[in-house]
């Protein structure tokens, strides 16, 4: 059966991130561990988003104001956050 180049296309990009996945998980270093994983998922999710999503991390804060204790993966959306971040970021260089 031929595959069309779109098929193969695909087929390349899986390889590789299952190559990448195999090479993160020899790794011992919790820390590194852990920064390389999130690496590779940002660069898999960026292959799906859209430019109206961002994707960022940062620890999580709920509304009552609890913390995830940890680093995460935060996906954004463009046209909310852009505005909101410049806001607080054009607030703080003034102090």
């Amino acid at each position: 059966m031929n595959r069309t180049p779109i098929q193969e296309h695909s087929s390349a990009i899986i390889r590789g991130l299952l190559e990448e996945s195999n090479s993160i998980r020899k790794i011992n270093q919790k820390t590194v561990k852990g920064q390389l994983r999130e690496l590779f998922i940002t660069k898999l999710l960026e292959k799906f988003l859209t430019k109206q999503f961002g994707i960022g991390s940062g620890i999580i804060i709920n509304q009552r104001g609890e913390s995830s204790g940890q680093t995460d993966i935060i996906i954004y959306d463009n046209r909310i956050f852009t505005h909101f971040y410049q806001g607080t970021r054009d607030r703080s260089l003034s102090c």
